[in-house]
């Protein structure tokens, strides 16, 4: 899928496409951060709510008549269906553009930048190139949700969906228009069939940004924090002034504190070969790389449960609060969480600077991870300054088109061949001077001979396929 960016901060105008893995690099200040903040947000469930929301208060330029049609229905019959395959084909190009037009006007909200203006921002969408796979996606997804207006429970207005079937039903049980304001059921039924584009094009999407080394303090207790700083007060006002990135981040953190149980997501492993396998890539990236082990200081959700590290020691007494490990820990915690707890298929990961306080060779180990992520089914966006994570994933395309690539895994860090990735699931973009120019030739190779000290034309030459660079 491609998009094109105009008038995006310091990028004047810039096309990408998007891949399952996809990597910004260069300097400071160039777009990388707000590029992929832009294009994640428009794609997720921020960009979907602010549609919804503009579509009620019948600001959008598109109208859907077939929406329309079927929520009248619903109040006059007590229930309504939507073809989603054909909605979708009637709509798809309108859809995806009113959300992207609509952008420039919550983006400032969205990064937390009030004093940034997006007032000449253009985005553009093509994603013909998905869309058949988008509308399989939704014809396979299941869906079920029911809305309640009292405090028995009782249910008063059904939305559901078979698998494998094209149509959304919406049902109720005896009178509900007097019980449930028009409003209501209005978002209803307009938020559970837009939902449904989000949801097949990337599952859920999930920002882990800079700031991520504070999380561990911020999802503290309220009683633990320290005063004096309105952001540590409590849970409602930590999230009051931040930007939506940051929200995102901290609700992983609350949500598993409060409701997350490893008991629980062990069970639906049984179940669930890609949970399963997340499971077991928390446990690498503890082992191989932090050295330890993160967890919450009691087994099953308690709000008052705190992070704890546990290094790879002999002392059976060595945990730490997560707070005051080291460096790298606080920095790959949030990920370890996100992948014990709440990582599903074709999710989409915002990770910017991953680089972050590690060293050459944790560099090397990390990207070697990333690339066994995407193998797993989930799509990440990078933005990176670093020279070793950008040489050594080209050393791990390369491996992957040798002709037994296991036979060599055992030259690489993490010593698999599951890090290896196809060069057709990686695109890479230089920002710089205004735009950000595809630096990735269809070799693999990088066009580039400058970048951040120098990248050889041909790794290979120098790098070799080896450890890592």
């Amino acid at each position: 899928m491609k998009v094109l960016i105009k008038n995006l901060g310091t990028v004047r105008e810039a096309e990408i496409e998007l891949k399952p893995l996809t990597v910004f690099v260069g300097p400071n200040d160039t777009g990388k951060k707000w590029t992929a903040y832009t294009v994640a947000a428009i794609f997720g469930y921020y960009g979907w709510s602010e549609h919804k929301k503009a579509y009620e208060a019948g600001t959008l330029s598109h109208a859907y008549p077939v929406l329309e049609a079927a929520i009248n229905q619903l109040l006059e019959e007590g229930n309504a269906k939507i073809n989603l395959i054909q909605f979708f084909d009637e709509n798809f190009d309108s859809y995806i553009n009113d959300i992207s037009k609509l952008s420039a006007q919550w983006m400032s909200k969205f990064m937390g930048a009030g004093q940034a203006t997006f007032d000449g921002m253009e985005v553009q969408m093509d994603l013909h190139d998905v869309y058949q796979n988008l509308l399989r996606g939704i014809r396979r997804m299941p869906f079920e949700e029911k809305l309640s207006a009292d405090e028995t429970g009782k249910t008063l207005l059904n939305a559901f969906k078979e698998k494998g079937e094209p149509d959304i039903c919406f049902c109720t049980k005896g009178s509900f228009k007097n019980k449930l304001p028009l409003h209501t059921i209005r978002n209803f039924v307009t938020g559970y069939v837009f939902i449904f584009f989000h949801i097949a094009l990337y599952h859920w999407v999930y920002y882990f940004q800079s700031e991520r080394t504070a999380i561990n303090w911020l999802m503290m207790p309220s009683g633990s924090k320290q005063d004096g700083n309105r952001i540590g007060t409590g849970k409602k006002d930590s999230v009051a002034f931040m930007p939506y990135p940051m929200d995102n981040l901290i609700k992983i953190f609350d949500k598993t504190r409060d409701e997350g149980s490893y008991k629980d997501r062990l069970n639906q492993a049984k179940n669930n070969k890609n949970i399963s396998n997340y499971l077991e890539l928390a446990d690498l990236i503890q082992q191989e790389i932090l050295g330890g082990s993160i967890g919450f200081s009691k087994p099953e959700p308690d709000i008052a449960q705190e992070l704890a590290f546990r290094p790879i020691t002999d002392d059976k007494e060595a945990d730490s609060d997560a707070l005051l490990a080291s460096s790298m820990v606080r920095e790959l915690s949030s990920l370890v969480i996100y992948l014990r707890y709440t990582a599903m298929r074709n999710d989409l990961l915002v990770i910017d600077e991953p680089e972050m306080n590690l060293q050459p060779e944790a560099q090397a180990k990390l990207i070697e991870f990333l690339s066994m992520l995407v193998n797993a089914g989930l799509n990440i966006i990078i933005t990176t300054q670093s020279q070793y994570l950008v040489d050594h994933l080209i050393n791990l395309m390369k491996a992957a088109e040798q002709e037994d690539p296991k036979s060599i895994s055992g030259e690489f860090i993490l010593k698999t061949a599951d890090a290896f990735i196809s060069k057709d699931d990686v695109s890479m973009y230089l920002f710089e001077k205004g735009t950000a120019k595809d630096i990735l030739n269809g070799d693999g190779f990088i066009d580039l001979e400058t970048f951040m000290g120098g990248i050889p034309s041909d790794p290979t030459a120098s790098a070799g396929v080896t450890k890592g660079t």
